[in-house]
């Protein structure tokens, strides 16, 4: 009895396993980007970005996108990639100095202390810039997308 109730258990393990598996790619980017979003939001930074990278295959410039899967790949020391991410959003959101505060913390921890050198001279100037003073409302994680058909 003991071995069919434990046999049984393992079915249902593995059915559950397989069951909450997901694609990213066979989702929508309005459900891969939500999913991405909670994930993200239960600090499950790793198994959002396949999520967040999915959406930016359609979605390669919006900025929701960019921050979110820059934050995920910041959060799980993917540096290099997050720098990558964070050029990106910076030429999505040349206006955002936020970004450019990740693209800083990015090059940092790869120890490219020589390009960190330049961008915080770079967002320094910024700064000083007349976009630069208007644009100094923060960015947070954004948890929609507009809705679909809509240009982004």
């Amino acid at each position: 009895m003991r071995k069919l109730l434990s046999t049984a258990l393992s079915i249902i393990a593995c059915s559950s396993v397989t069951l909450s598996a997901e694609n990213p790619a066979d989702l929508s980017v309005q459900a891969a980007f939500k999913r991405g979003v909670a994930l993200l939001g239960d600090h499950n930074e790793k198994e959002a970005i396949p999520y967040f990278e999915r959406v930016r295959t359609e979605l390669p410039s919006n900025g929701a996108v960019l921050w979110n899967l820059g934050m995920c790949l910041a959060k799980t020391s993917e540096h290099s990639r997050a720098e990558e991410v964070w050029r990106d959003f910076r030429k999505a959101e040349p206006n955002n100095w936020l970004g450019r505060k990740k693209l800083i913390q990015a090059l940092q921890g790869q120890g490219t202390y020589a390009a960190r050198d330049l961008e915080i001279k770079a967002l320094y100037a910024f700064r000083e810039s007349a976009a630069g003073a208007e644009s100094l409302q923060p960015v947070t994680q954004a948890s929609c997308l507009p809705p679909a058909g809509r240009t982004i």
